[in-house]
């Protein structure tokens, strides 16, 4: 499994934050102090596997939309879109490359 893609719509202090295609080389994110890596390590445990890291709140900045999507492929090279709104009464989406459901 890849990442490839993801999007957050509001996640803590990230917000409007879209990175459309990663390189299929990169292991290491690497910023300064307070950059939002561990809030971005937390909204890819969650969206991958609904857990939550050590800080239980990730609540994002105000007029923040909670949630995002994250795009993965098998080595396949079959694609899956998840979408989450972060909603206790909402579950995750599923979606192929085709855009079909796979709740």
């Amino acid at each position: 499994m890849r990442i490839e893609a993801w999007s957050i719509e509001g996640f803590g202090a990230l917000k409007d934050y879209e990175i459309p295609s990663l390189p299929s080389n990169i292991t290491v994110f690497l910023g300064p102090n307070e950059a939002g890596k561990s809030t971005l390590l937390d909204f890819i445990r969650i969206m991958l596997f609904d857990r939550k890291g050590k800080d239980d709140d990730r609540t994002p900045v105000p007029d923040g939309r909670y949630g995002g999507t994250i795009e993965i492929s098998s080595s396949e090279d079959e694609r899956l879109v998840i979408r989450r709104s972060f909603n206790p009464k909402a579950a995750a989406r599923f979606s192929g490359a085709n855009d079909e459901d796979r709740t």
